[in-house]
């Protein structure tokens, strides 16, 4: 979903050929989107974007909008665009290109002596089909080269631009999904019991038009988070022969068991002000079943908000993970009644601290409980603990003091 967004800011602010190149930067996917099966007609989101005329840059919102046309109090997705210099770009880009296609070029040496993976379109798309099945549209990748935790592949865009677009959502993600390929396709991670989801990146930026029929090619090395373990990030580029038009910075990867898979796409926990956590493009749906995106504004800092017109439909899907919990839990006293204490161990032990640094006056986010790790809480609350508790609460009550005065007054 993440990239598809991407994909929709260039449609909201880009007028002509001649604007300046912009830097999607920030993008943060919150909450899930998936396809509404129940409703009737077509399914509304609400865009902002707030250009502020001091920095020049412009702030993106994503919000549901319920079928009587409410929108949802918080968004779902934001992002920073960054109006930039092309020229910056292409010097920093042709510095690293020699490398780039210095370890392309390793790759396929390496997939002619066996020791790489050089994968068809088919088996690359039946590998990611391990967590999301993707509509022809989508398969851009004509072959991949695969050693563990680094890839190149070939790319090739459809003539089909399926709609007016600056670039076509099924573009962006064809030139960006290797990264994910590799989490969830490589033989270097635990794909059995473990999917890896993205909720967005540091920075999207691209150098010149994509076009359909042009061979290009995309590298990316993902690698852990030096302050997690548990997540990866990897800077992924485009290349169109051997120079650098694309590039999507530290892309992140978080790791999410399994068994939360189930609650992740149950379509009804993607309604509005839903508590799931991120998708990406071509849900695990019927590519036969659009999301209309429409209800757009655009509003200037001290200006008044102008409509702008729908832009077409398309279909999604993307997503996080929260860290695992350590192996041995904390002791903690019998004070509190035990619902509290089992409460709060088991918070601690999903986060990964030990129960003395769940103090009352501890805030969640500090303690990196995230909308993804919310939902991990909420379904272990139910399936360990036998309470049903919203992922939204984390929100609500956003200190331990807050969750624990919630708890002894409703449970």
């Amino acid at each position: 979903m993440a990239l598809t967004l991407g994909s929709y800011l260039y449609k909201l602010i880009s007028s002509s050929k001649e604007d300046p190149p912009m830097n999607v930067t920030n993008m943060s996917v919150q909450h899930a989107q998936k396809i509404n099966q129940d409703a009737v007609g077509p399914q509304l989101l609400h865009i902002e974007a707030t250009l502020n005329r001091a920095t020049s840059n412009t702030e993106i919102a994503w919000y549901n909008l319920s079928t009587d046309s409410q929108r949802s109090k918080d968004p779902f997705a934001t992002a920073t665009i960054i109006y930039e210099s092309p020229t910056g770009w292409k010097k920093e880009w042709h510095r690293q290109s020699h490398l780039l296609n210095s370890r392309i070029s390793s790759l396929h040496n390496m997939a002619s002596t066996g020791t790489a993976n050089r994968l068809s379109t088919s088996m690359i798309y039946n590998l990611f089909r391990n967590i999301v099945d993707y509509s022809p549209r989508y398969q851009g990748m004509q072959s991949v080269v695969l050693n563990e935790y680094e890839a190149c592949a070939e790319i090739v865009l459809p003539a089909d631009r399926h709609g007016e677009w600056h670039t076509p959502p099924h573009w962006i993600d064809s030139l960006f999904q290797l990264a994910g390929f590799i989490m969830n396709g490589s033989d270097a991670t635990n794909t059995k019991e473990f999917v890896y989801l993205t909720p967005g990146w540091t920075d999207l930026r691209c150098i010149e038009n994509f076009e359909a029929g042009v061979k290009y090619q995309s590298y990316v090395r993902m690698a852990p988070d030096e302050s997690d373990p548990n997540t990866f990030l990897g800077d992924l580029y485009v290349l169109r022969g051997e120079q650098i038009v694309g590039m999507l910075g530290e892309i992140k990867f978080r790791r999410m068991p399994r068994a939360v898979m189930g609650t992740l796409f149950n379509s009804r926990a993607a309604t509005m002000g839903g508590n799931a956590s991120v998708e990406k493009a071509c849900a695990l749906q019927s590519a036969s079943q659009p999301v209309h995106w429409s209800a757009m504004s655009v509003a200037a800092v001290g200006k008044s908000k102008s409509k702008l017109s729908p832009v077409p439909a398309t279909e999604t899907v993307e997503v996080t993970l929260p860290p695992p919990a350590p192996s041995s839990a904390p002791t903690v006293t019998n004070e509190e009644p035990s619902i509290i204490t089992d409460s709060v161990r088991l918070i601690a032990q999903e986060a990964g601290y030990p129960i003395s640094h769940l103090a009352d006056e501890s805030s969640f986010a500090e303690l990196g409980v995230d909308s993804l790790m919310s939902l991990v809480l909420s379904e272990k609350f139910r399936s360990e603990l036998g309470l049903e508790v919203k992922s939204s609460l984390f929100l609500e009550c956003p200190t331990v003091k807050e969750f624990k005065d919630w708890l002894e007054q409703y449970c």
